[in-house]
């Protein structure tokens, strides 16, 4: 092991997050729930017994521990240890700043207003265009009107 991979490791060992070591050559290793640091043996298991002492021991560790980062805070440790993050490239620059105006807008403005500016086509309008299209499709009410005339009243008022 190099020493970047000895200084990651000594990071992880001393850190206050909880840690799974999966050791491959080693059998049965106390499991030492209570402690952060956990270690599990892989020779000669089996993988469906190991898969549910994972699964219980991440359940363990998430239980005692504060599962909630904010991806900032993820980014920065990325960088940290040398990840190449989409978060700095300019795309990801520019959604984001047109996300936070676009949340901006939403939180000054009522969503009901937002919707009827935005959605035009629903609610009452979207009812009157289908009960036009309806009435287009089956010709029907058009009194002693010709089908052509009613026909076109009918597409001038969905235009309208």
């Amino acid at each position: 092991m190099d020493s970047r991979g000895k200084k990651l490791l000594q990071g992880l060992w001393k850190s206050q997050r909880p840690l799974v070591c999966l050791l491959t050559e080693k059998e049965n290793v106390e499991a030492g729930q209570a402690s952060k640091t956990v270690r599990i043996g892989l020779k000669n298991r089996n993988e469906a017994e190991l898969m549910d002492q994972l699964t219980k021991t991440i359940g363990n560790l998430l239980e005692v521990s504060n599962p909630h980062f904010s991806l900032d805070t993820c980014v920065d440790k990325a960088r940290q240890h040398g990840f190449i993050v989409d978060a700095d490239q300019p795309v990801c620059l520019t959604a984001k700043a047109k996300a936070k105006e676009l949340v901006d807008l939403l939180k000054k403005e009522k969503l009901s207003e937002i919707k009827s500016q935005l959605l035009r086509l629903q609610g009452k309008l979207w009812n009157e265009w289908c009960k036009k299209d309806k009435e287009l499709t089956r010709l029907q009410e058009k009194g002693k009107k010709s089908i052509e005339h009613h026909r076109s009243e009918i597409e001038n008022e969905k235009k309208s």
